[in-house]
């Protein structure tokens, strides 16, 4: 009996001793330099790219801690990668396959010092591998971070969590969110969702999507893309990324709210254009920094006229205006279609009545509803405007009566009966005009609109009684002279949107 306790005590002993050392022997081992040195060569040969590991240390038995990873572009030009921690985790809790665990990382994508081609080589290098060889299954994001300092916009994302799981086949699909996006904290996390293809080298990451919540549009980055510093609006939609070697395209979906169109336009030749912008972006497709393709609707608010008219070579009228775009729609550096409606108010009778005379002004001042203008491959298809002309604000408005007279006969084909020609003072003061302008391709056609209580297109005042002179017309004019010059400057001006430099 007590020869067989002894041999049980010694078996014990043995069986602890050679668990201990080999615990002990195992800890040793994976936390040499020598070990550290061969994990080191084994990630930079993996990777292509220059990688450093401070330490080395196991955590269990079947998981080990790294410290301090660090990633380099080639000759270590610059450093892309660093994480202060990463835990590999072969547990077999996970279900068979290996989870790393990446706490703090921080991935850097592009700065002064890359070149063209390095962008290509690091997303090969972090993705255009099978991860099934080494059986990992996840990769775990920690509170991570996310730069893309690149020339035409930068992006920062903090605060990355989510997975990054493979098949047994080695194909990925990231599910990330960000809960800051260029140093702004958001209410709602950003979500980032990938598909990484390994095993086609041409297109091993086919696309990457952004679910962006309400943001301010200053957080998206965008000052040098658009050569402005833009301070105010907001953006929320999905951003959509593909990048390749032939060429870059970033797709839009979402609504922007409260744009200022003079932060917008600081760039323009002749000065910014003022005013507020709503979009509903249905689709928009932007290929190497250029709008390749445009589906929207919109509002314009606020929008003084005056700037417009000066690039069109028109003289300044005045006013603003607000507008609604529907079914508008960009493709290749033309206007497809779109159908505008809206209201111009504040105009100047006085500009616009010298600019059609060519002669003594009418002092007033003109509303202008627009009831539909259609656009068709960068045509004025068809048109229904709305003309109501009054006098200013607190003071009668005249009308020399020669020039009224002609006016009626030359412009509208109308003319006055002598018997009221006879009657009328040498000075006329008129109570309102107006008038239906329908647009068909090249000509316009002027109606009347009946008014409420004269029903008719001109009244004027003479001896304290409104008296209605005209009170129907169909007159049809010739718009080709206008609208030659009109696309002549609409030309112009797009080349040089076309030709202004490209964002530093």
């Amino acid at each position: 009996m007590r020869r067989r306790r002894f041999l049980l005590a010694v078996t014990v002993l043995l069986t602890t001793a050679t668990t201990v050392g080999g615990t002990i022997a195992y800890g040793l081992y994976y936390r040499s330099d020598r070990y550290r040195r061969h994990v080191e060569r084994g990630l930079t040969e993996f990777f292509g790219l220059p990688t450093d590991v401070r330490t080395v240390r196991p955590h269990t038995l079947r998981s080990r801690v790294l410290t301090n990873i660090q990633m380099w572009l080639p000759e270590r030009r610059a450093r892309i990668f660093v994480c202060p921690r990463a835990v590999w985790d072969a547990s077999p809790r996970h279900g068979g396959g290996t989870v790393l665990h990446l706490y703090n990382s921080v991935m850097s994508i592009g700065s002064e010092a890359w070149e063209s081609e390095d962008y290509m080589r690091v997303l090969r290098a972090s993705l255009l591998h099978n991860f099934s060889e080494l059986d990992i299954r996840q990769v775990r994001f920690h509170d991570g971070s996310l730069t893309w300092p690149r020339r035409d916009f930068e992006m920062r994302a903090d605060g990355v969590d989510g997975t990054i799981t493979f098949d047994p086949q080695g194909r990925g699909e990231a599910v990330l969110t960000a809960h800051s996006l260029n140093g702004t904290r958001v209410t709602e996390p950003v979500r980032i969702h990938a598909l990484i293809d390994p095993a086609n080298p041409d297109d091993f990451l086919p696309e990457v999507g952004l679910d962006v919540p309400p943001l301010p549009l200053a957080a998206l980055g965008l000052n040098e893309a658009l050569q402005s510093r833009v301070t105010q609006g907001s953006f929320t939609g999905r951003i959509t990324l593909r990048q390749s070697l032939t060429a870059d395209t970033i797709e839009l979906a979402g609504s922007a709210q409260d744009i200022r169109l003079d932060e917008l336009t600081t760039w323009l030749e002749g000065g910014p254009l003022s005013g507020l912008v709503d979009l509903t972006i249905h689709r928009a497709l932007i290929r190497e920094r250029e709008l390749a393709f445009l589906r929207f609707n919109g509002e314009i608010r606020d929008l003084t006229v005056d700037p417009v008219l000066r690039r069109f070579g028109l003289p300044e009228i005045g006013g603003t205006v607000r507008l609604a775009v529907d079914n508008g729609r960009f493709e290749e550096g033309s206007i497809v279609g779109l159908t505008v409606a809206g209201h111009w108010r504040g105009g100047s009778l006085d500009v616009l009545s010298r600019m059609l005379l060519k002669s003594q002004s009418i002092d007033g001042q003109v509303d202008v509803r627009i009831n539909s203008l259609i656009v068709q491959h960068d045509q004025l298809a068809s048109g229904n405007i709305d003309v109501d002309a009054t006098p200013p604000p607190g003071k009668p408005g005249t009308i020399d009566r020669a020039l009224l007279l002609n006016l009626l006969e030359e412009y509208l084909g109308f003319q006055v009966p002598t018997m009221l020609a006879r009657m009328l003072p040498e000075s006329v003061e008129f109570v309102r005009a107006r008038a239906k302008l329908l647009v068909d391709g090249t000509n316009l056609q002027v109606l009347t609109i009946p008014d409420a209580t004269t029903g008719a297109i001109l009244t004027v005042r003479i001896a304290g009684q409104d008296i209605p002179i005209v009170r129907a017309i169909d007159h049809t004019f010739d718009l080709s002279p206008l609208v030659d010059q009109a696309a002549q400057r609409a030309k112009e001006w797009k080349h040089s949107l076309q030709s202004r430099p490209a964002p530093r």
